[in-house]
């Protein structure tokens, strides 16, 4: 008996969500019996651990520590101290890597954020040239 597609919905930190994956019967002859072969995530950019100091500046020169705890090419995850400062656009600073990136507040909860990368990185340091 071949897989079949379906979508299986889950709780996830973010609220009620759906993924696409493939069902095959745990056992011949038992249809009742089903489990999860294979899970497709629908993120398009990879993302990695990783736990490095980060800077957020808002647009009125408030600065923000907190560390970096998933990057990705399109976004990250960041642990703050108060994520209800945070709203609308802002820049996201990571020292170790030298760099700055213009970002989007996607969600805040329970002090972290997730944030959307809007423009490409820059270099701290050419900006302090």
């Amino acid at each position: 008996m071949g897989a079949a597609a379906t979508r299986v919905c889950f709780r996830s930190l973010h609220g009620w969500a759906t993924i696409p994956c493939d069902i095959v019967p745990v056992s011949k002859g038992s249809e009742n019996n089903l489990a999860i072969e294979h899970s497709r995530e629908q993120r398009r950019f990879g993302r990695r651990s990783v736990f490095k100091a980060a800077v957020i500046e808002i647009d009125s020169g408030l600065r923000i520590e907190g560390t970096v705890l998933d990057l990705s090419d399109g976004g990250a995850k960041v642990r703050v101290a108060d994520p209800a400062q945070l709203i609308g656009e802002f820049y996201l600073e990571i020292p170790a890597d030298d760099l700055i990136i213009r970002c989007r507040l996607v969600y805040a909860e329970d002090g972290v954020v997730g944030v959307q990368f809007i423009k490409p990185p820059r270099r701290i340091s050419w900006l302090k040239k």
